[in-house]
């Protein structure tokens, strides 16, 4: 009878080290239809929903780092159109300024 309880207890303590240790695909794998039964189909469902938790987290921070980059690289390309964009209006503003500057020397007298 002792052993009928120390031994899935050892069990269920060495799950829980796992999962101390970070190892959330521990299971007990106790099938005993008492109290002690029931606290290791607890915990093997514990970890199983952490587990998930812990997958679902690192899929959306896979996702969230590609989203990430992807607009990191839409604004470098939007501030590489900006600076494209700024050089043309340097360029015809000097132009303008040129342009202008001669017109005024017409009307010189």
């Amino acid at each position: 009878m002792t052993f009928s309880i120390t031994g899935p207890l050892n069990k269920v303590v060495a799950v829980l080290k796992r999962g101390e240790d970070g190892d959330m695909r521990a299971r007990s794998e106790i099938k005993q239809d008492d109290e002690l039964g029931e606290v290791a189909k607890s915990l093997d469902q514990f970890f199983e929903k952490i587990q998930s938790i812990v997958k679902g987290l690192l899929i959306s921070s896979e996702t969230l780092a590609g989203e990430a980059t992807g607009v990191m690289n839409k604004l470098g390309l939007a501030a590489k159109e900006i600076g494209q964009v700024t050089d043309v209006i340097k360029e015809l503003a000097n132009q303008s300024a040129g342009d202008l500057k001669h017109t005024v020397n017409q009307f010189k007298v």
